[in-house]
């Protein structure tokens, strides 16, 4: 009776989700403290944290999305789609903040701050639907690269300070990317 999670590594074909997964919800999470160190500078204290609650309703659409539009015939390109669109949606949120910078109003950064997290939310949702029955597996990936996600967080920031963390983030995003694009070419062949 043994109720250890075991990975199947031997089908190559799905390791490339486990890891992309794993690397999506890593970048998802430096980028939301990443933001949140953004925002304490922009935005009143008030403010600053409401990006927990952005990147929560921002998965939460994500998942909606998917389920309502998304189907087995569309899936798999969109599912392409969306993981190489994600390290340029992180850019162009990051470079609107920076090019308008202190928005008294905050309505410009928590619409766009919101967009990486919808982008996630889809990404995470159609792999979980394509792998249902590895969910349990899928979501152990998924703590596992939030939770290493918020250990490198300091490290990254600290290191490299703001701007070359979110390029970090991206580089993470689009290796995110290439291993959805391998698992979806091995799927069609």
């Amino acid at each position: 009776m043994s109720n250890i999670i075991h990975i199947d590594f031997k089908s190559k074909k799905t390791i490339y989700l486990y890891f992309s997964v794993f690397l999506t919800t890593m970048a998802l999470f430096i980028y939301e403290t990443l933001l949140t160190r953004l925002f304490s500078t922009l935005l009143s204290p008030g403010l600053v944290f409401i990006i927990v609650s952005m990147a929560i309703l921002g998965s939460g659409i994500g998942a909606i999305l998917t389920y309502k539009y998304i189907n087995e015939n569309n899936s798999i390109k969109l599912l392409t789609g969306t993981s190489i669109l994600l390290p340029i949606i992180f850019i162009g949120v990051i470079s609107i903040m920076y090019f308008l910078p202190f928005n008294p109003t905050a309505s410009i950064y928590l619409p766009a701050s919101i967009l990486p997290f919808i982008t996630g939310g889809i990404i995470t949702s159609i792999v979980f639907k394509e792998m249902a029955s590895q969910s349990n597996k899928l979501y152990l990936l998924d703590l596992l690269g939030a939770g290493l996600g918020s250990l490198l967080v300091i490290k990254i920031m600290n290191s490299f300070g703001f701007v070359l963390s979110v390029i970090i983030v991206c580089i993470i995003a689009a290796i995110s990317a290439v291993s959805i694009s391998l698992y979806c070419k091995k799927k069609n062949h």
